[in-house]
């Protein structure tokens, strides 16, 4: 049985239309791995710094994830927020340092006058 050079090309144009669903399927599975593990990091940071509870950090989590959603319309939205998200984590890398280096310095200094003061 012999193609025809239609036919060939109908084959052709499934068979690139199947690759993109699945390449799409690809992208989908990471970006929802991505997400979970960001959300999850979020929980558990949670947990640790205010000892709440896995169950209701989520839930507020994942409320705000639909408020956001709701709240963004269109791309200059998405732009808007990126540029915000940026600058507030620029400032927060900044900051982050020298506020450490400040807290580790004072309680250096109590430490070693409770230290002095015992012996």
């Amino acid at each position: 049985m012999k193609l025809s050079p239609k036919s060939c090309l109908i084959q052709l144009a499934m068979i690139l239309r199947n690759n993109k669903s699945i390449a799409l399927s690809i992208w989908l599975i990471k970006m929802v791995a991505n997400i979970s593990l960001s959300i999850w990091a979020a929980c558990r940071s949670l947990k640790l710094a205010f000892r709440i509870k896995p169950k209701y950090s989520l839930i507020t989590i994942l409320g705000l994830f639909v408020v956001a959603e709701c709240l963004i319309k269109d791309l200059e939205h998405i732009r808007l927020l990126t540029s915000i998200y940026a600058n507030i984590g620029l400032g927060f890398i900044i900051l982050l340092v020298p506020c450490l280096f400040v807290i580790t310095l004072i309680k250096n200094k109590n430490g070693r006058k409770l230290q002095s003061g015992r012996k």
